[in-house]
């Protein structure tokens, strides 16, 4: 199951706070990885 993907049903308030919360992962993890990328 895709971190990202929405249930059809249930909260959309709740949904929208996971999906908020994956992105701001995701920005922290690319922060950490990019400066590798471009190191090489």
């Amino acid at each position: 199951m895709p971190i990202f993907e929405l249930p059809l049903k249930g909260n959309n308030h709740l949904n929208i706070r996971l999906l908020n919360y994956n992105v701001k992962l995701l920005i922290i993890f690319m922060k950490d990885i990019f400066p590798f990328f471009i190191q090489i």
